[in-house]
């Protein structure tokens, strides 16, 4: 099982969420409220960013799993800076938005319990 697979339930099993495709197959909006509050593009979906992270371990140019989620403005930032190397400002959104969202590397470097919280606030930011 991936790990962006993994996250999926996080958030897919909460109260009164729906998902759909609407970027394509391979990438997976959820909501609440009708609003998105999670996106998760899997390893090799096309669109998703390849990323050029300065660690030996990880092959230059590999698409990695991802997902935006929602937050709010210093939730974003914290994040940003106490996971450099798997949390980064969203993802294909405009400098506006910036602050209310950020994109998170589903690549085993965050413990369970973090990305459970993120996905918990991503849902509660809506």
């Amino acid at each position: 099982m991936t790990y962006a697979q993994q996250f999926a339930p996080l958030c897919r099993e909460k109260p009164g969420v729906t998902w759909d495709n609407p970027f394509g197959p391979d990438s997976v909006c959820y909501r609440v409220g009708g609003k998105i509050f999670a996106h998760i593009l899997p390893e090799g979906a096309p669109g998703a960013l390849s990323i050029l992270l300065e660690d030996e371990s990880i092959p230059r140019e590999k698409v990695l799993p991802m997902a935006i989620l929602r937050c709010d403005p210093e939730e974003g930032e914290s994040c940003r800076m106490f996971f450099p190397r798997s949390v980064f400002r969203p993802y294909h959104s405009p400098r506006a938005q910036w602050s209310y969202a950020y994109t998170v590397l589903l690549d085993g470097r965050l413990p369970e319990e973090v990305l459970a919280a993120m996905a918990e606030h991503a849902y509660q930011s809506v």
